[in-house]
């Protein structure tokens, strides 16, 4: 039978039964998650968060995805989503070739 449950990321209810005969046992992320698109922007902030992407690649791959819900997230999830979406590169001080040396 079929369980309510709140994605821990945008916090719609729905509702996922791990046990129905029906359940895909390779979708076990609906245990959480109420979409892939939820699931994919938990395991962005994830990988942000411990440094296992950097900042730029972050950001490429939250934009990708529907963050349109956003002020419904999770406040944790949120601010993250929020970090990301704000990073800028640092611009390098270009040095100047034509310089005279003395």
């Amino acid at each position: 039978m079929p369980t309510p449950r709140k994605c821990i990321v945008c916090k719609k209810e729905y509702t996922y039964c791990p046990n129905c005969g029906h359940a895909d046992p390779t979708e076990t992320w609906k245990n959480s998650f109420c979409s892939e698109n939820c699931r994919s922007i938990f395991k962005v902030c994830q990988d942000f968060v411990t440094g296992a992407i950097k900042p730029a690649d972050a950001k490429k791959k939250i934009e990708a995805l529907d963050t349109s819900r956003l002020d419904k997230f999770a406040k944790i999830i949120g601010g993250n989503v929020i970090d990301i979406l704000s990073y800028k590169p640092k611009t390098r001080k270009k040095k100047n070739v034509n310089e005279k040396i003395d």
